[in-house]
């Protein structure tokens, strides 16, 4: 990470993301990972994808509670899987405990695949996830072919032990086809007509963002009827419960919350990609943005009242993709989906900090779906790795010690010896990310490396290895 901006503002969590790579929409899928680092950039924790094996990429990469406990949920591409169609590329979910093993492996029920756009764990340990179905429909009423082919968009909650589905909504039956500002494609492909980006939990009810009706839509768990739809765009008045006044416009949005004192909030795109990969559509904002959203009144008085706004001073714009969550000193973190880069805002709207880790563009050079924010204590099980290579013509060495995951080390220490000697510490260096660099005056035939904490505590060591070799 290039860190631009780090203030004593910014939280002290972990950041969250799952950088990759798209050189082109037509290429095989390739990933580059799942990270975890701290706010100088350093990486803690790295899952790589895979090259040699094309579609094993991480999205939705983030922190989550299961079972009242701290996990990591993601969600990855089956093996072989190529780009071509992403939007129905199959894969499945995944759940990470704090030692980062996988207690947690599920798809969605009723015969359908599973979908990268969302994977959101709830207080009743279910899972809220998206899947894709595509029907044969009439689309002449939005200016396409009578037989066309309509994407049917569909939330449901799975009991992560069990795998039943315990909830289950269709976008068709419940969002109008005229709603949307796309139109049909023009090769015949299935026409995702409401785009179902993001799906979260909110009381006896679900919130939906649909992307293509720059809507927010509230499902009653109950029922599965639609109790309300909020539209940003000022669009389309008849498929809009609320008054929407212009400084609370959003559109093509992704990541919905709602708060705890009943706001909601919205990473707003406020532009949409034009051809020729979409057909070009207004345009609500002419940059990217996070925003909280107040809801009043009932009935014909809805009203959506802007809260607050965060932009960019780079005034950045995000076309796809996407997050903004409000962390718990009252400062957003926002992922800029697209464009490669994060920025957390103090409540005054001022950037606390600000960092890249890519060159942007679209078509898509380097990007992560979310990023996320907040505290982590990772525990790996495995031993720490070292790997040494011996100064030429000297005695000494360089040592490169690595401990995947590991979040409370503060310093390495180095010992050496020759056989059937006993260890000295020949060296010591603070941990400096995920692989510390440490030279070595003069070392014996043999070296280990030992991780402390802050308190001098030993958390582990690594094997004891001839110079010149590497072991984990």
């Amino acid at each position: 990470l290039e860190v631009l901006t780090n203030t004593p503002q910014a939280s002290r969590g972990k950041i969250f993301f799952a950088p990759k790579t798209l050189p082109a929409r037509t290429t095989v899928v390739k990933g580059d990972g799942a990270v975890i680092a701290d706010n100088q950039g350093r990486i803690i924790w790295y899952r790589p994808g895979s090259t040699s094996v094309p579609g094993t990429m991480f999205y939705n990469f983030q922190p989550a509670k299961y079972k009242d406990r701290p996990v990591l949920t993601f969600y990855k591409f089956s093996p072989g899987a190529s780009d071509q169609n992403l939007l129905e590329v199959p894969g499945s979910y995944g759940i990470l405990n704090n030692k980062y093993q996988r207690i947690a492996n599920f798809t969605p029920g009723n015969g359908y695949d599973a979908q990268l756009h969302e994977i959101a764990l709830t207080e009743r340990n279910t899972a809220l996830v998206k899947a894709n179905r595509t029907v044969e429909w009439d689309l002449t009423p939005v200016g396409g072919p009578e037989n066309g082919k309509l994407l049917d968009n569909i939330v449901q909650e799975i009991d992560i032990a069990s795998g039943a589905v315990i909830f289950e909504w269709h976008a068709i039956g419940s969002v109008g086809l005229k709603s949307t500002e796309t139109t049909p494609p023009a090769d015949g492909s299935a026409f995702d007509y409401a785009h179902v980006n993001a799906i979260t939990a909110d009381g006896d009810s679900i919130l939906v963002s649909a992307r293509r009706n720059s809507s927010i839509l509230r499902i009653n768990r109950s029922t599965a009827k639609v109790r309300w739809r909020l539209r940003g765009d000022g669009l389309k008045p008849s498929t809009n419960d609320f008054d929407v006044p212009e400084d609370a416009r959003f559109g093509y949005q992704h990541d919905i919350q709602r708060l705890q004192n009943g706001d909601i909030s919205v990473f707003d795109n406020g532009s949409h990609p034009g051809p020729p990969r979409f057909n070009a559509l207004p345009v609500v904002r002419d940059q990217s943005s996070a925003l909280v959203l107040r809801l009043s009144g009932k009935g014909q008085d809805r009203r959506a009242s802007l809260v607050k706004r965060y932009d960019h001073p780079d005034k950045i714009v995000a076309l796809t993709q996407g997050s903004a969550r409000i962390l718990a000193n009252g400062n957003e973190f926002v992922g800029w989906g697209q464009v490669p880069r994060m920025t957390e805002f103090a409540p005054n709207g001022n950037v606390t900090w600000d960092a890249t880790f890519g060159n942007g563009g679209f078509p898509l050079a380097q990007h992560s779906y979310r990023a996320f924010k907040a505290p982590w204590k990772g525990f790996p099980q495995a031993s720490p790795a070292i790997a040494s290579e011996a100064e030429l013509g000297g005695d000494g060495a360089t040592v490169y010690a690595s401990w995947n995951g590991a979040t409370n080390i503060s310093r390495w220490s180095v010992y050496t010896g020759s056989a059937g000697d006993t260890l000295v510490k020949a060296a010591s260096s603070e941990w400096d990310g995920l692989e510390t660099v440490i030279p070595v005056p003069s070392v014996g035939d043999k070296i280990r490396v030992v991780a402390y904490a802050a308190d001098g505590k030993k958390l582990g060591q690594s094997r004891l290895i001839k110079v010149g070799e590497r072991s984990r």
